[in-house]
């Protein structure tokens, strides 16, 4: 049987590699935005009933629960749009080198120590990032904790209003360090994703499942879509 390895698993070059690097910095405000957007697409449904007139709300807008519901929801499904059209220009900046993205290369060793340099020369970029962000994370809870300690007495349009609130801050988080991760993010891919360099001829790529492939874009559409209906008929946001 001839040995299809080398044609399927090409050698990763330093242009290469050096144009994902590129495309990865590029892009990286996309990908920061495009997260947060996705952490925050329930927040104007949270802040419409929140504000609304219904049992659980504020009563600062004119609107019951029903018709927050139909403000906040297609509200929420506009930022769902948003961030899948930042992901589709993300995706652009990516053509010709899926075979990098996807691990279908062969590692190299003067691509490796470059990428180690790369991700040594922007270290402290993202190590700040870091910081910033899990400080961030670390406080986001305080909005909905506080509203459930110190407003027990209250209906429920402040523990509402303080999820929203911590979804900004995690989104904000998430903004802040993403951007920065592209560098650590190509040594990975051109370090530990691959055909290893020293690999017998015989090698395959674990991650290469037929069986996973297949069944992994069903089984999270079907998980979105549990979620959603879940929330909306039940509308036990907190615990979903």
């Amino acid at each position: 049987m001839p040995d299809t390895t080398s044609s399927e698993y090409p050698v990763i070059t330093l242009p290469e590699a050096q144009a994902l690097a590129e495309a990865r910095r590029t892009t990286g405000a996309l990908l920061g935005i495009g997260v947060a957007l996705c952490v925050l697409a329930a927040a104007p449904l949270f802040l419409a009933l929140g504000l609304s007139q219904s049992d659980d709300g504020l009563g600062l807008i004119p609107l019951n629960e029903d018709q927050a519901t139909a403000v906040g929801l297609p509200l929420t499904l506009v930022v769902v749009a948003l961030a899948v059209t930042l992901f589709i220009r993300r995706h652009r900046a990516f053509m010709g080198l899926t075979h990098l993205t996807n691990g279908k290369f062969t590692r190299n060793p003067v691509v490796s120590a470059w990428a180690a340099r790369l991700r040594l020369e922007h270290e402290a970029t993202r190590s700040r990032a870091l910081v910033i962000a899990v400080a961030l994370w670390i406080l986001a809870p305080i909005p909905v904790l506080g509203a459930g300690i110190l407003l027990q007495d209250h209906n429920g349009g402040e523990q509402l209003l303080g999820l929203t609130v911590t979804l900004l801050i995690v989104a904000l988080g998430l903004r802040i360090f993403l951007p920065t991760t592209w560098a650590s993010m190509t040594h990975t891919t051109v370090t530990e994703e691959g055909r290893p360099a020293d690999a017998a001829p015989t090698w395959r790529n674990p991650g290469d499942s037929p069986f996973i492939e297949a069944i992994a874009g069903p089984y999270w559409i079907g998980c979105v879509a549990i979620f959603l209906a879940w929330s909306f008929i039940s509308s036990d946001w907190g615990i979903t």
